[in-house]
Order: C-alpha cells, then sequence, then structure tokens
C-alpha cells in the first residue's frame, strides 16, 4: 500500500463499526491479512484509516515488550534511529516530507504501538477541518471593495 492509495484499489478490506474520532476518516481491518510482531499472531491489529477514500494513516497495535521491541527494531532497520522522546524513554519518532511515524510501549496496556500517516493527506485533512474562507488571509475592506 501507498499514501493515497483509493480504497476501491485494496482488496480484502473490511470496514470497523467503531469511530475512528476523526471526522470523515473511516477505518479498516484485512482480517486475513496474516501479521504476527512477538509471540501471538491474535494479540497483533492494524488499522488501515482513510479520508476522502484515500490511504491516510496505519496503526498497529501489538501486545508485549517483545512485540514493541520487533517493532523498534524494524523501523530502525527501515528509518535510521529516529529521535526519541525527551518525556517517554519508548517513544520515538521518525518524520521525512512524506510521512510522520511513531511508535510507543504503553506500559500499563502492555502494548506496542505504531502509527504512521501521509504528511500530505494530513496537511489536507487538517485544512478542510478548519473550514478556512476562500477570502481567507485578505484584509475584509480589500475583500469587500473586489
Amino acid at each position: 500500500m501507498k499514501w493515497g492509495d483509493h480504497l476501491t484499489t485494496l482488496a480484502g478490506l473490511r470496514k470497523l463499526d467503531e469511530d475512528s474520532e476523526l471526522p470523515e476518516v473511516l477505518e479498516y481491518t484485512r482480517p486475513d491479512e496474516p501479521i504476527q510482531v512477538g509471540p501471538d499472531a491474535e494479540d497483533t491489529v492494524v488499522k488501515y484509516a482513510f479520508w476522502e477514500n484515500r490511504l491516510y494513516m496505519v496503526t498497529l497495535w501489538a501486545a508485549g515488550p517483545q512485540a514493541y521491541e520487533v517493532i523498534r527494531e524494524a523501523m530502525v532497520n527501515s528509518y535510521g534511529p529516529g529521535i526519541q522522546s525527551p518525556d517517554k524513554k519508548q517513544t520515538y519518532y521518525w518524520i521525512d516530507d512524506s510521512a510522520d511515524r511513531m511508535i510507543e510501549y504503553l506500559e500499563d496496556k502492555e502494548l506496542g504501538l505504531l502509527w504512521m500517516r501521509s504528511r500530505e493527506i494530513d496537511r489536507q485533512y487538517k485544512l478542510t477541518q478548519m473550514r478556512i474562507p476562500i477570502n481567507a488571509g485578505r484584509s475584509a475592506p480589500a475583500a469587500i471593495g473586489r
């Protein structure tokens, strides 16, 4: 999958009934996708989020510290050492022109989280959520006089 891929071009997706907590963003899973991170495949969940039917975000949840280490190692191998959070020692960030990426270990839930999103689609999404009028940035008298 690539950022911006259209929902209709991706096979095997099933829409989740739960709300993504982002207006106009729908989440899907691939029930037949064999993903195992750590010792137990049943404890690995991948969600694909789409805005305007385009791939916007991917989140992966995996149980246990071993799964988190597998995720961290894969990210370091793919994107380099990352930026470690000064506040959370088990949180790392990778940011480039195309995507924002983060991994985090949630000790209280014993879950590893990998979160990625398209920077361009995120920019477009946020602009639509701001509901900026067409004449934004012009002074009121200039906009009225035109």
